[in-house]
C-alpha cells in the first residue's frame, strides 16, 4: 500500500507500507506534457532541471540483489520527436566560452579507449562506449554526466586505472538540439554539490589546471603519433630500397640513415611512455614515464574511477605540473630537432636517389 506521496524538488517520492520508498527522478517532462507538449507537432527540447555536480558513489556493479538504483549523475535532458526523423539527431552542450563541453549524436558513439584496463573497467561498471541518440517518435532522455571529454593518452600508454574526465564548472551552459532540420536551444544550469565548500574560484582553478595538464597529455599523444609515423615511413623505404632500383651501396646508405634516425626516435618514445608495459598490472613493476606522470597529476586534480574532486589543485600539484611542463617542452624540442635535422638530411638523401620523401604527420607544433 502507498501511504504518502510528495513532490520534492521535482522528484516524485512515494512511501509504502513496507520499509521502503520509491523516487521517480525528474518529473518535469510531465509538467511539460501538461503545459506545452499535448498539442505539439514539432521537435521539442524540454527545459532541463539544474544539474548537480555531485558523485553519488555506492559500490560496484557486481551481481544482483535487493538494491535501489541511484539517479543518474549529472543533468537529465529530454527531447520530443513528433515522428521518426530522417538523418542525424545531435545534442550539443556548450559553455560560456562557446567551447563544446559534450556532444551526442544518433550516428556515432565514441568513448575513451580503456586499453589494457578494459577488463577491469567492465568489472567496475565503467563503460567505454558513447550514447547513441534515438531518432524515433516519442520522448527521449539522455544524461550528460557534467564532464568534458577525457584527454587522449599516447597510444600504448598503460596506467593503473583510467584518466578521469574534467568536471564542468558550475554556471550556465547552452544545450542545442538539431533534428529533422529543426534547431532548439535551452539553458542548463550546473550547480555545485551543496555538501562542498568550494568557491567558484576553486572550480575555475581546477578547470584551468586540468585544461593545461590535459593539453600536455595531448601534446605527447600528437608527438608520439608523429615520431612513429616518421620512423615507420623511413624504415619502410629502407626495407624496399633495393627493390626500388637502388644500388647495394645506396641502399645501405638509406638503411644506415633510417636506422640512425629510428634509434633517436625510439629513445624519445621511451622517455614519453613505458614501452615495456602491456597489461594494467605492469605499472606495478615498470615505472611510468612522462605520460604516466602527467596522468597521475591529472587524476589527482580531476578524480579517478568516475569520482569528482570539488576543490582547486594543491600547491604541490601545481609545482609538479610546472616541472612536467619543462619536461614536455624538452621532448617537443628534441623531436623538432630530429625533424629539422635528421629527417631533413634523410629526405635530401632519398630525393637525390629519386625516391619520395618522408612526410611528417601534422599536429599543433611539429612541422617539417
Amino acid at each position: 500500500p502507498v501511504t504518502d506521496i510528495q513532490v520534492h524538488e521535482n522528484d516524485l517520492v512515494v512511501s509504502t507500507q513496507g520499509r521502503s520508498f520509491w523516487i521517480m527522478d525528474d518529473v518535469t517532462p510531465l509538467h511539460a506534457l501538461a503545459d506545452e507538449v499535448a498539442d505539439a507537432d514539432d521537435v521539442m527540447l524540454l527545459q532541463p532541471e539544474p544539474g548537480i555536480r555531485a558523485f553519488w558513489g555506492g559500490g560496484l556493479a557486481l551481481g544482483a540483489g535487493n538494491r535501489g538504483q541511484n539517479p543518474p549523475e549529472g543533468a537529465i535532458l529530454h527531447y520530443l520527436l513528433p515522428e521518426d526523423v530522417e538523418g542525424p539527431v545531435t545534442l550539443t552542450i556548450t559553455d560560456a566560452r562557446g567551447d563544446t563541453a559534450r556532444s551526442f549524436s544518433s550516428e556515432q558513439a565514441g568513448g575513451p579507449d580503456l586499453g589494457a584496463f578494459a577488463a577491469l573497467a567492465e568489472m567496475f561498471g565503467i563503460g567505454g562506449g558513447g550514447t547513441l541518440l534515438p531518432t524515433t517518435r516519442g520522448l527521449h532522455r539522455v544524461t550528460w554526466d557534467l564532464r568534458y571529454p577525457t584527454p587522449t593518452l599516447p597510444q600504448g600508454t598503460v596506467i593503473f586505472g583510467t584518466l578521469g574526465a574534467p568536471p564542468a564548472v558550475p554556471g550556465d551552459y547552452t544545450v542545442t538540439l538539431e533534428a529533422g532540420g529543426v534547431t532548439r536551444t535551452r539553458t542548463l544550469t550546473v550547480v555545485p554539490d551543496p555538501r562542498s565548500g568550494a568557491t567558484r574560484a576553486d572550480y575555475v582553478a581546477q578547470a584551468d589546471f586540468l585544461e593545461e595538464v590535459g593539453g600536455m597529455i595531448e601534446e605527447l599523444a600528437d608527438g608520439t603519433a608523429s615520431l612513429r609515423s616518421v620512423r615507420e615511413q623511413a624504415q619502410g623505404i629502407a626495407a624496399l630500397a633495393e627493390e626500388a632500383g637502388l644500388s647495394p651501396e645506396d641502399a645501405e646508405r638509406v638503411r644506415a640513415a633510417a636506422d640512425s634516425m629510428a634509434g633517436t626516435l625510439e629513445g624519445i618514445e621511451e622517455d614519453i611512455l613505458q614501452t615495456d608495459n602491456r597489461s594494467f598490472y605492469d605499472p606495478l613493476r615498470n615505472p611510468g614515464k612522462l605520460a604516466a606522470e602527467l596522468a597521475y597529476v591529472y587524476n589527482n586534480a580531476a578524480g579517478g574511477f568516475g569520482g569528482v574532486i570539488n576543490d582547486r589543485p594543491t600547491d604541490q600539484a601545481v609545482e609538479r605540473k610546472d616541472e612536467l611542463r619543462q619536461e614536455v617542452n624538452g621532448v617537443d624540442q628534441r623531436l623538432q630537432r630530429v625533424f629539422d635535422e635528421d629527417l631533413a638530411a634523410f629526405n635530401e638523401l632519398i630525393r637525390s636517389l629519386g625516391l619520395e620523401p618522408v612526410v611528417v604527420k601534422q599536429d599543433r607544433r611539429l612541422v617539417s
